[in-house]
């Protein structure tokens, strides 16, 4: 195991004073940089990023005022795995990965330290957690007590919490085989800077770590789940809604819309090299622009359009899912 200890790094982060001091809750690092200052911790960040971004981590107290979230970025392509290629050998170790964002779970809070009452003493007892599943401590502190029954404190006085995100990642439609279903990885972002960063439809290229989980707290499985603890986030796609619109843009789509047949041309234009299928075509039109949300006394009727599409096989229904995902903004494969 390494011996690097937080003063190793004070060196590199000189060149980060003022940005440190400024108050943000993050810095970027690109790996490039830090291979060039010192290559062995470099690294020793790939291959070891507990030990190393703890004390990297701990270095910055030196020029901020509180910890922040340190985020790596442009780590080699020798890092780069596939979704479907994740294996016991990276495990620990720090990876990129790149696919679209498929799901995404609302911030919940998790508990960082909790706090547990002894039902005997009514002392208080404060446990740091660092494990998937809630620890309880096995007897109480205090002196002559030695009590094993604890109620956990929920205040947040008293248990501390820190906000979390689950995400859920899968292969782009450009990486499958043919034949192949995609690969689907869950994602852990537990650094407050990346929370909301990314969004359903989002295609990325992410940083991470690759953990596993078991499948409960008293599991005698040998077989265990894995997820990315997220470390860096970068984007690929631009959000329509920050795309600028030129004038000439603007007179296009006027006069598109002024076009008897552009009902018909909408259709035919789907899939262009995919014969028939006119009906199929129209639905998925209509399901492309969307309805109109109604509003009644006793219920609300959404706007969003969905179709269930069965046929035989050999029907194209494959190829005219990834024409349709290529029309859609955030459209998933």
């Amino acid at each position: 195991m390494s011996q690097v200890q937080a003063d190793d790094f004070k060196d590199f982060l000189e060149r980060y004073k003022t940005q440190l001091a400024s108050g943000e809750n993050k810095l970027e690092v690109d790996y490039t940089e830090l291979e060039s200052w010192n290559p062995q911790i470099a690294q020793g960040i790939l291959d070891d990023p507990d030990i190393y971004l703890v004390e990297f981590k701990k270095c910055t107290l030196n020029f901020a005022h509180d910890q922040i979230d340190i985020l790596i970025k442009n780590i080699p392509d020798s890092r780069n795995v596939p979704l479907s290629h994740l294996g016991s050998e990276w495990l620990g170790k720090m990876i990129r990965i790149n696919g679209i964002i498929c799901r995404v779970i609302p911030t919940r809070p998790m508990i960082e330290t909790a706090a547990y009452l002894c039902r005997r003493c009514g002392g208080i007892i404060q446990l740091p957690q660092d494990e998937p599943f809630l620890r309880r401590p096995d007897k109480c502190t205090a002196k002559g007590c030695k009590g094993r029954q604890f109620r956990l404190l929920e205040d947040p006085t008293e248990t501390k919490y820190f906000d979390v995100q689950e995400l859920s990642i899968q292969e782009k439609p450009e990486d499958l085989k043919a034949g192949q279903a995609p690969q689907l990885v869950p994602i852990e972002i537990t650094r407050k800077s990346l929370i909301n960063g990314a969004r359903a439809g989002d295609i990325v290229d992410m940083v991470g770590i690759l953990r596993t989980k078991p499948p409960t707290a008293l599991t005698k499985e040998r077989k265990w789940g894995i997820y990315i603890d997220a470390i860096y986030i970068e984007k690929k796609n631009r959000d329509p809604s920050d795309i600028p619109v030129t004038e000439e843009e603007e007179q296009e789509v006027r006069w598109l819309a002024s076009d008897p047949n552009i009902y018909e041309k909408i259709k035919t234009s789907i899939a262009p090299s995919i014969h028939g299928c006119d009906e199929i075509k129209e639905a998925i039109m209509y399901q492309l622009f969307g309805g109109r949300e109604k509003k009644f006394p006793d219920k609300v009727v959404r706007g969003n359009i969905h179709i269930l599409w069965i046929d035989d096989p050999s029907k194209a229904k494959s190829q005219m899912l990834l024409a349709v995902k290529s029309l859609a903004p955030r459209g998933l494969y």
